[in-house]
């Protein structure tokens, strides 16, 4: 009788191992299905950024949209208690000092100036970091660690997720960069706005 029993309570373990393997694999799988929904929502493609503005912490500059005209702009996403965002920023630097002479870069942080100052001290930011959840929200961010790439125009061309160099070398549509052919409308100093044959 005690074996019978021993030998079942290793059957059920036995038996739990492949089910909490299946839980783990769904609750995964829910997760990607959930940031791909998330991702779809916020400005469309092809959609105008809206009009909007803020102090960097970085820089001090005032920003607007305005401001950003004549060039294109990569807009990202972060929160300081985010994991994902912590891990994406030296990955967001690397970009910033390969395409900062071509590219805006604009953090957007979903949080208070005194948490993102905690942040700065062991995660630092290139570009420009304006925090405040209203712009979170007013640019219709679901997600950190997410971005949108406006043409020089102000107009969202692509956006996903931007976790590491892969995601943001597709955003900023790098292999173009890297060959010196900018988006449409660009202004680069000294020459006049690109624009599409037609």
């Amino acid at each position: 009788m005690n074996s019978f029993i021993f030998y079942s309570v290793i059957a059920l373990w036995l038996l739990q191992i492949p089910i909490i393997f299946f839980l783990v694999v769904m609750i995964r799988s829910l997760n990607v299905v959930y940031m791909q929904a998330m991702s779809n929502a916020g400005i469309r493609e092809g959609g105008e950024l809206p009009a909007f503005e803020g102090t960097s912490m970085t820089t001090g500059r005032r920003i607007t949209r305005n401001s950003l005209a004549g060039r294109p702009t990569l807009i990202g996403f972060v929160a300081p208690g985010c994991k994902r965002c912590k891990a994406m920023l030296p990955h967001w630097n690397a970009a910033y000092d390969k395409y900062k002479d071509q590219v805006n870069f604009i953090l957007i942080g979903y949080g208070n100036e005194a948490k993102f100052q905690a942040m700065l001290k062991t995660h630092p930011v290139q570009g420009e970091l304006l925090p405040g959840k209203e712009l979170f929200e007013l640019l219709r961010s679901k997600l950190a660690a997410f971005a949108y790439y406006a043409d020089a125009d102000g107009r969202v061309r692509r956006k996903g997720l931007c976790e590491n160099m892969e995601d943001l070398r597709s955003l900023l549509d790098a292999d173009a960069l890297d060959q010196g052919r900018p988006e449409p409308g660009t202004k680069l100093a000294g020459s006049v706005p690109v624009t599409t044959a037609g």
